[in-house]
């Protein structure tokens, strides 16, 4: 229940500010971890003579992080932010230890799927706290800190894992993570109460957690594969025909729990629906802009790998900045939730437009720019998704209901993924030929976001206005 002040958990002044740079912090040791394993990985396993083995441990890390966000957004409103808190950095401190420590590629691959299933328990934290213990009207702003820190961990984290690296101090690349990250805990669990609200009872929706991991488990693993060694394949096949009944027996399962890992009621409420729908329509740029930005200017512009490189220092530079101004400016009015969408989305559908005419002769300026203003877009994006979804939820389910946001963001990149190696597999012998159409799909489905939130989120939020505390 939220008192007066619409605060889930009233925290002094001082406190609430400890808490948020906690929280921040909480993301920037989970991006350091993400960013600077990919970082060393290929130099980890050239040095035990298992490079095939790569793919296999990026897989396993994100299907680690997509299964553990929703049950640790459950476990939250189960138990509370300080004990899956301290849990969750206890979780990073052995599995790093332990990735830290391995010495065979089989070790290396069952600790690197802990270690993720560890930082993956972190990821709601965050977005839950900020909403609990800030009014309404800051919680943009708040969501504005926490990207910046992504921002500045996904940069970071790479620089220094790369430098470790290069002094053969791989076990320091795995464990520098882990100084954010416990700071934050202490942080974290040190100012938040103990029950910060009463729980009635506990009920852990085992056979839940087991459909829903292995039916995503199926799908991620189908849809990486497919890729590779054919969609027609049998095994591909009959993973995505599992992944399918799996889901469809989850849900079944879930209907009738007495306390499902995700209340399927969450989904009848308009707002919360269709800011999940939003926010995966929006993060599907993210896989085109990543992984299809550098190969196309290295395989079609000619340029080196190190300039290829800088193609996502500009937006860095942006997301670092800019997402605290704009949290402060949604913050002020509730309407100005879909406003932030809207700009959001018109932005990607923009910069993406050039970029379906790449052609051997398009400047790299265009790529830099282009680039740049996705960076602005995520500036509003990521102060706006999150507390429109939050902005339908009770506290009983706030946990389970932030991370499945979390959920949506990496399913839809997982499907982009999949999409994307279609279109380019579909093109052998003309990459220009792939990657436009492919920055195409990216800029058509950014601006069926905008239709949605244009016509639909619009109405709901303008509605809502005339209410806002």
């Amino acid at each position: 229940m939220q008192n007066q002040s619409g605060v889930e958990i009233p925290l002094s002044g001082k406190k609430r500010n400890i808490v948020t740079a906690g929280s921040a912090l909480i993301m920037l040791g989970i991006f350091m971890n993400s960013t600077g394993f990919a970082v060393i990985l290929r130099k980890l396993l050239t040095t035990m003579d298992a490079l095939p083995y790569f793919t296999l441990i990026t897989l396993l890390r994100s299907t680690a992080s997509t299964i553990m966000t929703p049950i640790s957004g459950k476990l939250i409103d189960l138990f509370g932010l300080k004990k899956v808190t301290i849990v969750g950095g206890i979780m990073c401190v052995i599995t790093s230890l332990g990735l830290s420590q391995a010495n065979s590629v089989m070790v290396i691959c069952i600790m690197a799927f802990l270690n993720n299933l560890s930082y993956g328990t972190m990821v709601p934290i965050p977005y839950t706290i900020v909403r609990k213990i800030h009014e309404r009207k800051d919680v943009s702003r708040a969501n504005g800190y926490i990207s910046s820190a992504v921002a500045i961990g996904s940069f970071a984290g790479g620089i220094i894992a790369g430098k470790f690296a290069d002094m053969n101090l791989l076990q320091f690349a795995i464990l520098f993570p882990l100084i954010p990250e416990l700071l934050a805990v202490l942080l974290v669990a040190g100012n938040i109460p103990r029950h910060e609200r009463k729980q009635q009872k506990t009920y852990i929706d085992i056979p839940g957690i087991l459909l829903m991991s292995t039916g995503i488990s199926a799908l991620l693993i189908s849809l990486n594969y497919g890729g590779r060694i054919g969609w027609g394949n049998p095994y591909v096949l009959a993973g995505l025909a599992g992944a399918v009944v799996l889901i469809i027996l989850f849900i079944s399962v879930e209907l009738k729990s007495p306390g499902p890992i995700i209340p399927i009621s969450l989904f009848s409420r308009k707002q919360y629906t269709v800011s999940l729908i939003v926010g995966g329509l929006c993060y599907y740029y993210f896989n085109a802009m990543n992984s299809y930005g550098p190969y196309v200017v290295q395989s079609v512009l000619g340029v080196s790998a190190t300039v290829s490189g800088s193609l996502l220092l500009p937006r860095t530079i942006i997301t670092m900045a800019l997402p605290a101004f704009v949290g402060t400016w949604v913050g002020k009015q509730k309407c100005n939730l879909w406003k932030a969408m809207a700009i959001s989305t018109t932005l990607v559908t923009l910069s993406f437009i050039p970029l379906a005419f790449t052609s051997p002769s398009t400047p790299l300026m265009v790529f830099l720019v282009a680039f740049a203003i996705t960076g602005i877009a995520e500036s509003f994006r990521s102060v706006s998704i999150t507390p429109s979804a939050q902005d339908a939820l009770d506290a009983s389910n706030m946990g389970v209901g932030t991370s499945i946001v979390n959920f949506v963001n990496t399913l839809s990149m997982a499907i982009a993924a999949a999409t994307n190696g279609i279109i380019l597999d579909s093109f052998p012998d003309n990459v220009s030929a792939g990657v436009r159409i492919i920055f195409t799909i990216t800029s058509l489905t950014s601006f069926a976001a905008l239709l949605i939130v244009v016509f639909v989120m619009r109405k709901i939020h303008t509605a809502k206005s005339s209410d806002q505390p």
